[in-house]
């Protein structure tokens, strides 16, 4: 529970995200008939209609949120096109995805914040698994691991360079994908 935060279940969709514009729209509309709220954010270009829907309905700022940009998707591009203009504020991930909508969609950047996602403080390092690092023969190394999708948003070449060079000095370094 965050204070001052409410969440409203709602249904799945069945076959497409752009379902969630209709699915989101009857929960949001009732919310704030309801309640009323200060800003609507939009998690992902798909849900631009709904946003958008909403600014016109409740006369509230509008976020849109980029978590990437993804390549050659023509009814993202589209939405994402037609939608920047319209939000009030733009929330990122990362430079690298605020270079990307500067870039192929000239969004003022003055309008963008970069919001690097967090952990929570009761996440902590852990004492080392000796039965892990045996299984994959790691012991007295240091571990990097990097974790997600195999695409090129995610840069893996950049890390492989640090990586390497990193290497050059400590010999005991492991990086596992």
């Amino acid at each position: 529970d965050v204070p001052g935060w409410q969440v409203i279940p709602t249904g799945q969709h069945r076959r497409t995200y752009f379902e969630y514009n209709w699915i989101f729209y009857r929960a949001a509309r009732r919310a704030w008939c309801t309640q009323g709220w200060d800003i609507y954010r939009v998690h992902a270009p798909t849900l631009a209609p709904l946003g958008l829907a909403m600014k016109r309905l409740s006369r509230r700022p509008l976020s849109g949120h980029y978590h990437h940009i993804e390549p050659d998707r023509r009814v993202t591009s589209l939405l994402t096109r037609l939608a920047l203009p319209c939000y009030d504020t733009v929330t990122v991930l990362s430079q690298f995805t605020l270079g990307q909508l500067v870039q192929q969609y000239g969004l003022d950047p003055s309008r963008a914040v970069i919001t690097p996602p967090g952990v929570g403080a009761h996440y902590q390092p852990q004492l080392p698994n000796e039965v892990l690092r045996r299984k994959y023969a790691v012991e007295g190394k240091i571990c990097l691991l990097t974790i997600g999708v195999l695409t090129a948003r995610k840069n893996l070449l950049f890390l492989l360079r640090v990586f390497a060079e990193a290497r050059r000095q400590r010999h005991d370094l492991v990086l596992v994908i």
